[in-house]
């Protein structure tokens, strides 16, 4: 599987590290505002440094993993959804009802969610 990080910092690299050594799992993006941050993970793995999921998005990736601090899951998890992405995404998924609410009405029906 083809996957992606969003998220560079201490957890991004714990996922990338951990997900790297699953034969199963090829990480060829790591997603970080600050390209400069994503590209030392993603150098230690041969992936592609990107400053958005749109990027991340365009090479290819079957799924993603989402690593970034709580407040930023739900933006993260929509628009990975909305791109037709499997999600991985630490709890919580929402820090509000309202993200969660919103979550659950444009994507009740996606299986896995």
């Amino acid at each position: 599987m083809k996957g992606g990080v969003v998220g560079a910092d201490t957890m991004g690299r714990r996922y990338v590290g951990a997900r790297a050594a699953d034969p199963r799992v090829r990480i060829v993006g790591v997603v970080d505002s600050a390209e400069a941050v994503a590209g030392d993970p993603a150098a230690g793995v041969a992936a592609r440094p990107c400053t958005t999921l749109a990027e991340l998005s365009d090479l290819g990736i079957d799924a993603v993993f989402v690593a970034l601090p709580n407040v930023f899951h739900a933006q993260a998890v929509l628009e990975a959804l909305d791109r037709g992405l499997h999600v991985v995404a630490e709890a919580p998924m929402a820090v509000s009802l309202a993200d969660a609410t919103l979550d659950l009405v444009r994507h009740g029906g996606c299986p896995g969610v």
